[in-house]
């Protein structure tokens, strides 16, 4: 049996309050009662907002708003006697959350019958989750690169995130940037590089600046490298 009682409450604002604020605050528990027929539970405030406007109610602004704190406190015990928060559930389904992260973690929280420690709990596991998933994301998008230089302002050693080369290219466009600079190319159009990387027509006139040739092997050197 949950240790909130959602109507209790509703009845306890409601005595404070003005009758538009009465109307409103059954409007709101109305909303709530259909969400919890729902499979996937969601008493967010951005969810139930949603909701109150196409049903002539406040948005969900106005519920964030200081004036909103009761509509907030009905929510949240609401959510609270179903075993969840205000907080905006994963966007996949429980079931497949279940299959990607594991049944056990979540046949836990049916075992929990305080519904204010099952709360806590599936708060944990959702966040848990998240940052997993972030984890991955940033593992496969980024490499880091420590910089161990002293700069003259701060004396202290800096960490550069850069954007990871891996998978950049396909292999076309590797070929095609490896033929760009090759010396098969520069003979049969009779063009030479210089150790800057300039490149110069048969008749010494500059075709590519400084860093051309430089700059592109630098590329195809430190994407192989992520390759690997």
């Amino acid at each position: 049996m949950s240790i909130v009682d959602p109507k209790q409450i509703l009845s306890n604002l409601k005595e404070k309050s003005n009758s538009r604020k009465k109307k409103t605050l059954d409007l709101i528990f109305g909303l709530l009662e259909e969400q919890a027929k729902k499979e996937e539970l969601d008493f967010s405030i951005a969810t139930i907002g949603r909701m109150s406007v196409l049903a002539g109610g406040p948005t969900a602004q106005s519920i964030h708003n200081k004036n909103g704190a009761d509509y907030r406190t009905l929510i949240e015990a609401y959510a609270l006697a179903h075993g969840t928060t205000r907080k905006k559930p994963p966007i996949q389904p429980l079931q497949r959350a279940k299959q990607n992260h594991g049944a056990k973690d979540y046949d836990l929280l049916s075992k929990i019958n305080d519904p204010a420690m099952r709360a806590a709990i599936g708060t944990i596991i959702r966040e848990r989750d998240l940052y997993r998933n972030e984890l991955k994301v940033l593992k496969s998008k980024a490499f880091i690169t420590v910089d161990r230089r002293v700069t003259k302002s701060t004396e202290q050693a800096t960490v550069e995130v850069l954007p990871s080369l891996a998978g950049l290219f396909t292999p076309s466009q590797r070929e095609a940037l490896e033929d760009a600079i090759s010396d098969k190319l520069m003979a049969r159009r009779g063009w030479h590089s210089q150790p800057n990387g300039r490149v110069k027509d048969e008749n010494g006139r500059h075709l590519y600046k400084p860093g051309y040739v430089t700059a592109i092997e630098k590329i195809l050197k430190e994407s192989s490298s992520c390759d690997k």
